[in-house]
This record gives structure tokens, sequence and C-alpha cells, in this order.
């Protein structure tokens, strides 16, 4: 049996109900890179293919010679199904919408007074599409992705994890890192919103560095008993990027810095009252229906 087929077995056997569950689900092992794939997977995921969503409060910063500015709050949501695949992989369908506030009055941000230029900029709000990633047993993968133009190093760890007080904590952080290069070839077809989004902190004429860290945490006994396939998480969220290329920075070394927390929940209802109220003003019907929507 090669490694593949071995993992996608143990996988599949730790899913499993009946006779082979034990009655006492054992202990998580963070050295054991199934077990840190299965709470990546449960805790910021899911293992079956219930509609789920999620969110984030997050605080945007700029930092320019190590001094930190407030700019603008993002109220982000997301909601997602999850496919079973071979040997243990699976897929996330998932649609996000995002929106900036003004820091002090909460309205929606679509013009941004940049201090550092002095000019105004508008914000930009893509239509939000459905988009799909891959997963393998042991967590996310982009080995291969590709962006025109730019020669890409990616680095994906779903591998730390920790428990404390019968809670398990694992880290899914995301580096990419492009850097401008004629010879690159065609961008690959997966993993588009990954592409979307470096490639949004600054087109493809300079370098564009993504940091994304994540913390999903979770009961111990959600993680480890199988008939739990989506239980209920929480998340915490911090990045440093380079600027978004719609602020016009150049010439202005710095970074973006993001700070933020957020919840998986089961029900359009449990999102937070400020993004639900922003989605059904901009995205009426994409609010009324966010199944249909995911189902394209």
């Amino acid at each position: 049996m090669d490694r593949r087929t071995l993992l996608g077995a143990l996988v599949a056997t730790s899913f499993a109900g009946g006779s082979a569950a034990a009655a006492t689900p054992p202990k998580f092992d963070p050295t054991n890179p199934l077990h840190t794939g299965l709470a990546y997977r449960k805790l910021g995921w899911s293992a079956n293919d219930q509609l789920t969503f999620h969110w984030l409060h997050l605080i945007r910063y700029g930092m320019v010679d190590s001094k930190l500015t407030p700019m603008w709050n993002i109220l982000a949501g997301s909601w997602f199904r999850a496919k079973e695949l071979d040997g243990g992989r699976y897929q996330i369908t998932s649609i996000s919408v995002d929106f900036f506030t003004d820091i002090d009055s909460g309205r929606l941000l679509e013009v941004y007074d940049n201090p550092w230029t002095g000019k105004k900029v508008d914000v930009p709000y893509k239509a939000p599409k459905p988009v799909t990633r891959q997963h393998e047993p042991t967590g996310l993968k982009l080995d291969g992705m590709r962006v025109p133009g730019m020669k890409v190093e990616t680095n994906v760890n779903t591998k730390r994890a920790w428990v404390e007080n019968g809670e398990v904590f694992i880290n899914g952080d995301l580096a990419i890192r492009m850097l401008p290069d004629a010879g690159a070839g065609p961008a690959a077809p997966t993993n588009k919103s990954v592409v979307a989004r470096a490639e949004g902190m600054g087109g493809s004429a300079h370098l564009v560095q993504v940091n994304d860290w994540f913390t999903y945490s979770g009961k111990e006994s959600d993680v480890m008993d199988p008939a739990v396939k989506n239980p209920p998480s929480q998340m915490s969220f911090n990045d440093l990027n380079t600027w978004g290329s719609f602020l016009d920075m150049e010439g202005h070394p710095g970074n973006y810095i993001g700070r933020g927390f957020g919840r998986k929940v089961f029900k359009y209802a449990d999102m937070p009252a400020s993004w639900r109220q922003l989605a059904e003003q901009k995205y009426p019907a994409l609010a009324k229906d966010p199944d249909g929507a995911l189902k394209g």
C-alpha cells in the first residue's frame, strides 16, 4: 500500500462510525499529521457537506517606519460547503463577502482618504463569486501555483497544534511571495481565490507578499469524535502584507497589518447583524439565498 492510499485509509477510518468507533475518543496527538489535519478540517472547515458560515471582525492598520495607523474595520463573512474526494482529500467551495467600514462611524467605506499620499482612492468591491480550493488529508496544498509574469513561492503550515484544558488550537498559516519574472507561465487553474488575493495586494509590477495567520480552536472531544463532523469553533487572525494596489503607495515603503477574531456558525441569522445589514443592502440576492449563490 503506497503512502497516499495509507493516509486515505487512516483518515476514512477516523471518520467512520458504528462499531469501529471507540466508546471514548482517543487523545489528540499534536505530533500526528493526520490528527492536526483532522483538527484543521473540522475546526477551520467541515467533515461533512453542511452549509456553514464564517465571520471575522478585523481592524486594518498601515505600518510606516514601524508606526501603526488604523485605516478601517473589515466585516468579513463567508460561507462554504465541503465535498469528499478520494484518498482522504476534500475540496471547499466558498463565497467571501467583505466590507470596509469607517473606524469612527462604522459606515461603509467606499472612498478612502489616504493619509500617506494625501489622495482619495476608491475602495474596490468585486462581485462575490464561488471559488474552490483543494485540500489534502494533512491540510491545504498550494504546490505549483502560478501567476502570469510572476515567480511564486508558497508556504502553508497547518501542522502546529496544541491542547489546553480540553481545547485544541491549530494554526492555519499561509505565505505567498511573488516577484516579477517575465518567463513565468500561465496561472494555474486551481486555488483561484488565493491567486486573486495575492494579485490584489500589488499587481504584477513589483514584490507582492501575503502572510495570513489563522488560529482555530474547539473542543478536543469534538475533533476526535468520528460522530461529530462539523463542530463549532473560534478563530483569531493576523496578517502582514504588502500594500493593496488600489492605495497607490508607490514610493511609500510599509505594510498592511491586520488583527481580528471570529467564529464558525451554521445559520445566516447567526452572522453578525452589522455584516447582514450591509450584505442585504449591497448584495440582496446573495443575502436572500446564500446557498443558491454557492451553487452558482
